[in-house]
């Protein structure tokens, strides 16, 4: 299995490096301490397995898991994390990834999930669902709706019908599985791609 590690810490990042080095069955790619480099990395190369830090530059990853989907849509994701509540762990699916492992784990905790992987004979043809991610329309009609303003209003600020401002606005509910206005944006805040 080809893996990928990304840890913004070298002392982990080499750690994790050491361990899945010495074992048979687990090539080592590339270690990347650096998103840029990564990501350069990603679109000329094929993982198996990325294991990845999901609290980067001290923001939750949300993002940055949609970003190595996008560039690797048929690796397994394993997120790595200092994280405790259970925010990453409900949601991880929505994101994109395939696993969560506390960085206060043992090492043996990460390794079982990539045996797990590893023997999972169909993981080169696996194709993960499509992440789910805000367009920038989308993301305008959103910051609309949390300031309070009716469908009226939003199609007056954007320049559309309300028909327009409606469809949208039931497409994201379904997108995201959602049933009412304030319950999507109650799920976004909680999946990171809203800011209080």
């Amino acid at each position: 299995m080809n893996i990928v590690i990304f840890d913004e810490h070298p002392a982990i990042l080499d750690s994790i490096t050491n361990f899945f080095t010495k074992l048979e069955n687990f090539h080592i790619l590339g270690k990347f301490s650096n998103k840029p480099d990564l990501l350069r990395f990603l679109k000329h190369n094929e993982p198996n397995l990325i294991i990845t830090e999901f609290l980067c530059d001290d923001e939750l990853g949300f993002a940055w898991i949609c970003q190595l989907r996008k560039l690797s849509p048929h690796a397994y994701i394993i997120l790595f994390s200092s994280l405790t509540s259970t925010l990453e762990i409900n949601h991880i699916n929505d994101i994109g990834a395939d696993a969560f492992v506390n960085k206060k784990s043992s090492i043996s905790t990460l390794y079982n999930i990539a045996i797990d992987f590893s023997s999972n004979k169909n993981h080169l043809t696996r194709i993960k669902p499509a992440t789910k991610y805000l367009t920038i329309k989308e993301k305008s009609i959103i910051k609309l709706m949390i300031q309070g303003l009716t469908s009226a209003e939003i199609s007056e600020k954007v320049g559309c019908s309300i028909h327009t401002i409606n469809n949208q606005k039931n497409h994201l509910i379904k997108k995201f599985g959602c049933n009412t206005s304030p319950e999507l944006i109650a799920k976004l805040f909680r999946m990171g791609y809203l800011k209080l």
